[in-house]
């Protein structure tokens, strides 16, 4: 039931936001032209509702991004614990990566791409991130198929 009631408020959020959208569309082929094009007035008066429907759409996606999350970790606490685990170990290889990396810039090159010492690491620490996720994934798609394989 919280599924339908989730879907129901984002259907009804887009369809006001594509009626919002329409109507600024409507105005826009009404005006436009030579009017819209030498008159300032005008051309706040079509493109603010662009605009201002933008930045509410960008709210709302930004409110649910953070909303939601925290819904679902208190309405489902067991897979927050294994989405928490999931983080923490993200982490792990982050400081691992740091750790690891090394400032392979000389004084010169640093100065001349405006970075620090800490700087160069943590572009070496990420780009090491980078690659553990990237041959894990690749580990994860052959261990998926393998598995499969074998269940079938």
């Amino acid at each position: 039931m919280e599924k339908n009631i989730t879907v129901r408020i984002f259907k009804i959020i887009s369809v006001i936001l594509i009626i919002i959208a329409v109507i600024s569309m409507v105005a826009v082929l009404i005006k436009g032209g030579h009017e819209m094009k030498d008159n300032q007035s005008v051309q706040n008066s079509i493109l603010n509702p662009f605009f201002l429907t933008a930045y509410v759409a960008l709210g709302l996606c930004l409110l649910f991004a953070l909303l939601f999350p925290i819904i679902n970790t208190v309405t489902q606490p067991k897979k927050a614990i294994r989405a928490l685990i999931g983080v923490i170990g993200l982490v792990i290889v982050g400081i691992i990566a740091y750790v690891i990396s090394k400032n392979e810039l000389s004084a010169i090159k640093l100065m001349e791409y405006n970075i620090s010492e800490s700087g160069s690491r943590q572009i070496g620490a990420a780009l090491i991130v980078t690659y553990f996720i990237a041959i894990a994934s690749v580990i994860a798609v052959f261990y998926a198929e393998i598995s499969n394989l074998f269940k079938n």
